[in-house]
């Protein structure tokens, strides 16, 4: 039995604290299966209520010095929360991430008269580009621009209906990947990633993302991988699964067939 002449009221209080938030995570996690619009209740009683029930019982029980023991008790319950919350969105998804490595034919070069025609597109300035990714709304071409060591790479932003041009990014280098889902387009670049939205090319309002997309400088390249993010406006995606194409050495590399072909 947990008493006080087995656990401190402190000890006691986190412990009853913790399990009630790993509850809590784990009805919403496992058994609901993330429900966005269940979030902010979930994540409320698992930070806020556990926490609080780890400092109710810890005064409870302490014989003295009750506030302290209180704040303890809480503040133990909301670091371990907030340390679970990290790992399961933004270090366990590097479990979900696949990769290819990059072969050795992928150089640097680029043969214009050899990509394949699959893989071409016309910007609006009239220049040949790499088809990256599209779908029926949104294309997302490259620029590689080969009269530089480092061979900068631009990527466009097209609306495919009235090809428009949305909007651009520019990276130092040709390793670059790209992802898409219904609403927004994923860059990735050394690790770091952007969010621009498909409709107006603007960037996303999140006010917190994570994600343990790599950085692709280690001769592979990472065809899947995981973004949680939070809007301003209260949306969220959870755990979206996404599939990455992209440019790495002057080859393309097609996330979901992890086929590589030089260009």
């Amino acid at each position: 039995m947990l008493n006080n002449r087995i656990l401190s009221p402190t000890k006691l209080g986190a412990l009853l604290g913790f399990l009630s938030s790993t509850v809590v995570g784990f009805v919403y996690i496992v058994v609901l299966r993330e429900p966005t619009s269940a979030f902010y209740l979930f994540a409320g009683l698992a930070m806020l209520a556990g926490p609080l029930l780890a400092g109710i019982i810890a005064v409870r029980r302490a014989r003295e010095h009750k506030l302290h023991t209180g704040f303890a008790a809480t503040g133990i319950v909301f670091g371990i929360v907030c340390v679970l919350f990290v790992f399961i969105y933004a270090i366990y998804i590097r479990v979900y991430t696949t990769r290819v490595q990059i072969p050795a034919y992928c150089d640097g070069t680029y043969t214009l008269a050899a990509r394949p025609p699959n893989l071409s597109y016309i910007l609006p300035d009239g220049t040949t580009g790499i088809l990256l990714l599209s779908d029926a709304q949104t294309s997302i071409v490259a620029n590689v621009d080969e009269t530089q060591l480092a061979r900068p790479t631009t990527l466009f932003l097209i609306n495919k209906t009235n090809k428009i041009l949305l909007g651009s990014i520019t990276f130092p280098s040709d390793i670059v990947a790209v992802a898409m889902d219904t609403s927004t387009v994923y860059f990735f670049y050394d690790g770091l990633g952007h969010s621009i939205h498909k409709d107006t090319g603007t960037y996303e309002p999140y006010f917190l993302t994570m994600d343990a997309y790599g950085r692709n400088n280690d001769g592979y390249f990472e065809t899947t991988g995981v973004f949680s993010h939070w809007s301003t406006d209260g949306s969220m995606k959870l755990h979206p699964h996404l599939t990455f194409n992209g440019i790495a050495q002057g080859c393309y590399i097609a996330g979901d067939t992890q086929r590589i072909t030089k260009l």
